[in-house]
């Protein structure tokens, strides 16, 4: 398995760099090809060097945030790490998510880091799971608050209503499952059988897919059921943390654009724009959403940019440096020391 997944990271990261270089010369090539000498010049003369080291504070305290809410969840579970081991598991976790379509990648790495650390499997998974669930609760009590702040054009509006018909649909889905588990294995399973019906096969994939879900709703239920008996304080403590961390990661496009001299936008504008880019971008099927990243920001904080101003292109670029190319080049540094050391240990994860 773990040469295997060496073979997957490589194939990954190629496919990556492929569609984020092409992406991002394209995205410089329509802003700068209407663009003069001066005003790219101006650019440079705008540039605060203080807010752009801001920026990058910001993602280092996200990370210190983070790392820290894994570790309290990992005491409400009952085990014990450091906070530098909470870091490993995090920049490993987003170097892998940047390789594998969907950002599904990391849990091998992850698992076996904890593993080292004497963490049980079960409260390992207990730990992961709920670390992306106080992220996506934190992101969706968010959306009300954001509304009267999200800028109203064709692009934002479009993507609003999906993302909020998305999550409406899957919440609901959600709590049928898991308070009324019987009647809903009986109606996902009838779909099943019309399926099989209708194209005379069996929907292995579908029913695949039906277990994993049961599944995973079933742990989480047992998971919080664990929390609130041994761990409300940290599971509450992990939940603000997870707030202060997201607070942090989308106020970084605003003390950027600060740093390029760019002063027509509201703070709480781009951080509106960036919660429902987070929940675009988890369906992006490229590894780390790769091409689709960089467009969906580009077009949506154009917004905020002078209309024929190229900015826009060293934004997009300065954005993806902090937020995923630094944090991917500690993740391969941290991940692919994992792999290499005790290879076949991860063949139980």
């Amino acid at each position: 398995m773990a040469g295997k997944l060496s073979r997957q990271i490589k194939i990954g990261f190629r496919l990556f760099l492929t569609i984020t270089i092409l992406t991002l010369l394209v995205i410089f090539f329509f802003s700068l090809k209407n663009a003069t000498k001066e005003s790219i010049l101006q650019i440079f003369k705008n540039i605060n060097p203080v807010f752009l080291l801001l920026s990058l504070l910001l993602w280092l305290t996200a990370i210190l945030l983070d790392a820290f809410r894994t570790k309290l969840l990992v005491i409400g579970a009952g085990g014990r790490i450091r906070l530098w081991t909470a870091i490993e598991v995090i920049v490993s976790g987003i170097f892998l998510a940047t390789v594998t379509p969907f950002q599904t990648g990391g849990l091998p790495v992850q698992m076996y880091i904890f593993h080292k650390k004497n963490i049980s499997p079960g409260k390992a998974t207990l730990v992961l799971l709920f670390r992306g669930i106080l992220q996506l609760a934190v992101t969706i009590l968010a959306i009300p608050l954001i509304i009267p702040y999200f800028p109203k054009n064709a692009i934002t509006v479009t993507m609003f209503f999906w993302v909020t018909s998305a999550i409406t649909i899957g919440l609901t889905v959600s709590l049928f499952i898991a308070f009324k588990p019987k009647y809903a294995k009986n109606f996902f399973h009838r779909i099943g059988k019309f399926i099989w019906k209708k194209t005379k096969k069996k929907p292995r994939t579908y029913y695949k897919f039906l277990f994993k879900l049961f599944s995973e709703i079933h742990f989480f239920k047992e998971g919080l059921k664990s929390y609130m008996k041994t761990g409300k304080t940290m599971l509450f403590s992990a939940f603000l943390c997870t707030a202060l961390f997201l607070s942090m990661y989308y106020l970084i496009p605003a003390f950027l654009m600060l740093g390029m001299g760019l002063t027509n936008f509201r703070i709480l504008e781009t951080m509106a724009l960036q919660i429902i880019l987070t929940f675009v971008f988890l369906f992006a099927p490229t590894p780390g959403g790769s091409g689709l990243v960089e467009l969906g920001f580009s077009s949506t904080f154009s917004h905020f940019i002078p209309k024929g101003s190229p900015v826009i292109s060293l934004l997009t670029l300065a954005w993806r440096i902090i937020t995923c190319y630094i944090p991917t080049v500690f993740g391969a540094i941290l991940a692919l020391r994992v792999l290499h050391i005790e290879k076949q240990d991860l063949d139980s994860y």
